[in-house]
């Protein structure tokens, strides 16, 4: 289905970074949160691929069992530092783009970004691919929208 003219020219008008901004939509910022959550956090990985850590033998005999030594750590102890894993559209000197948060803090006063580093919270380069190809689909479904 061809797309009206006008609706053309006036996406192909705006800003690079107008274009951008448009296509992150709330679905786009909820799916990086479940990518890194169900995709990276529960096998036990940050952006990088690489391991968070492996609970030992210790752990497993603290928590009777509900730890297995070997496993990955996965950062679902309580459910609050996940919980706290917000996303926004923001703008800096190179543009929009996406940002990701989250209270590192733990009860007891450990970090958990000092402990893993902030690349728990980001996205591997598969799924950083992916949002792109969704934010290039939401470019499309606009221009068809406005015809």
């Amino acid at each position: 289905m061809p797309l009206h003219l006008a609706t053309v020219e006036y996406f192909a008008n705006l800003d690079f970074n107008d274009k951008i901004r448009m296509s992150i939509d709330q679905w786009v910022l909820d799916e990086v949160i479940r990518l890194i959550e169900d995709e990276q956090l529960d096998i036990g990985i940050d952006a990088d691929g690489d391991i968070i850590g492996v609970y030992s033998v210790a752990t497993e005999m603290i928590t009777e069992g509900e730890k297995k030594a070997g496993d990955k750590f996965n950062l679902l102890d309580t459910g609050e530092f996940r919980n706290s894993i917000k996303t926004r559209v923001i703008k800096d000197t190179n543009g929009y783009g996406i940002g990701i948060d989250a209270d590192p803090e733990k009860e007891g006063g450990d970090n958990l970004f000092d402990l893993y580093g902030e690349r728990i919270i980001n996205l591997t380069n598969d799924n950083l691919g992916w949002i792109i190809n969704q934010i290039k689909i939401n470019v499309i479904r606009i221009l068809r929208e406005r015809r």
